[in-house]
C-alpha cells in the first residue's frame, strides 16, 4: 500500500449528530472533486434525505442543504468505500465493523469518530483490512428531526493521528480531504491523548447525570454531585495513567472547569436515553469501560461501579 492510497468514495456510516454535520461538511465540498459521497442512514431520517436532501442547521441558525450521491440503508449498495467515517452508536460498533469488513478496499480507511476510549481497539478486533487511525470529534451535534441535523456547538474540529499497525500510512489523502471539506483537524504523532481527554469529560459526566437524573448545573452545585464527577474522573486518569497515556497534570480541575462553561441545563445524550428508557443504550461505552479496563490494568473503580449500578436500577 502507498503512503496516502487516492480516496475516490467515501461512505459516512450514521447520519445522526456528528455523522450528520460531518457528512454535510463532505456533500458541500468544492465542485470537481471527482469522490463519490454515500450515506448510511435508516427509517424516516433515510426517507426524508431521500426526498429532499440533509438540512444542517449551523450554530448561528443558518441552514444547508446537502446532498449526498447515495443515500441507503445498506452497505453493499454503496461503492466499495476508499474512506468510511464511523458515527454509529456504541453498540452498534461490532456489526457495523462485520459489514465493513466485506465491502472495503485493502488499503481503505477507516476513521472512528464515537465517543470512547478505546474505539479503535475494538474496531481492530473485528476488522484487519485497511487504516483504522485514533481518532475523536470535539462537537456538540444533534439529529432534530428527520432530515434534520443541528449543529449546537464546538467547531467540530477531528483529532486523529497515525495507525500504529500501519506505519507507512501519512493521512496526507485523509488530510486533504478533510481540508477540501472545510473540516477543521489537528493532526497528532500520538492522538490517544486527545480521545483520553474527551474520555475524562465525556464519561464521568454521563455516569452522574444517568444515575440521578442532574444536569450538569446540580451536578456541579451539589457538593456529593460534584465529589462523585471527580472521583469518576480521578479512576478514568489513573486508568490512562496505567495505559501509558500521558494526560496533563491539571486534567481533573480543567475537565471540571470545562464542564462548568456550559449551560446549567446541559444533559448527557447518556442521561436522555436513559430517561426515555431507549431500547439500546451506550452503559458499556462508559461505565462498562471504565470497569473492563479498570480490572485488566488493576485500577480500582469503586464509584463508577457503584452509579453503573444504580444506572442499571432505573433499567428495570
Amino acid at each position: 500500500m502507498s503512503q496516502s492510497a487516492p480516496i475516490r468514495a467515501i461512505t459516512v456510516v450514521g447520519i445522526g449528530g456528528i455523522g450528520g454535520v460531518v457528512g454535510a461538511r463532505l456533500a458541500l465540498r468544492p465542485p470537481g472533486s471527482g469522490r463519490h459521497l454515500t450515506f448510511i442512514a435508516r427509517g424516516p431520517h433515510l426517507a426524508a434525505i431521500r426526498a429532499g436532501g440533509l438540512r444542517l442547521i449551523r450554530p448561528d441558525g443558518t441552514a444547508v442543504t446537502a446532498r449526498p450521491d447515495l443515500a441507503t440503508d445498506r452497505l453493499e449498495e454503496s461503492p466499495a468505500p476508499d474512506l468510511a467515517v464511523l458515527c454509529v452508536k456504541s453498540y452498534d460498533l461490532d456489526a457495523v465493523a462485520v459489514r465493513l469488513a466485506a465491502v472495503l478496499r485493502p488499503s481503505a480507511v477507516v476513521l472512528p469518530l464515537l465517543n470512547g476510549a478505546d474505539i479503535r481497539e475494538r474496531l481492530r478486533a473485528r476488522l484487519r483490512l485497511g487504516v483504522a487511525p485514533p481518532a475523536c470529534i470535539y462537537i456538540s451535534a444533534r439529529r432534530r428531526e428527520p432530515g434534520i441535523v443541528e449543529h449546537l456547538g464546538g467547531a467540530g474540529t477531528i483529532h486523529l493521528g497515525p495507525d500504529p499497525e500501519v506505519p507507512a500510512w501519512d493521512g496526507g489523502e485523509l488530510r486533504a480531504v478533510l481540508q477540501q471539506a472545510g473540516i477543521p483537524f489537528q493532526w497528532h504523532q500520538d492522538a490517544t491523548v486527545a480521545i483520553w481527554i474527551k474520555y475524562m469529560f465525556i464519561a464521568p459526566l454521563a455516569l452522574v447525570t444517568a444515575a440521578h437524573g442532574a444536569d450538569f448545573g446540580q451536578v456541579l452545585s451539589s457538593p456529593r454531585l460534584a465529589a462523585q464527577a471527580r472521583a469518576v474522573m480521578e479512576e478514568v486518569r489513573k486508568i490512562a495513567e496505567a495505559r501509558g497515556v500521558a494526560l496533563p497534570a491539571d486534567i481533573v480541575e480543567s475537565t471540571l472547569r470545562t464542564a462548568g462553561g456550559f449551560p446549567p441545563e446541559t444533559r448527557t445524550s447518556y442521561q436522555r436515553d436513559i430517561e426515555g428508557r431507549a431500547p439500546a443504550d451506550e452503559g458499556d461505552l462508559y461505565g462498562g469501560t471504565i470497569l473492563r479496563l479498570g480490572a485488566a490494568h488493576g485500577v480500582p473503580t469503586p464509584v463508577s461501579a457503584e452509579l453503573s449500578a444504580a444506572i442499571a436500577r432505573l433499567r428495570v
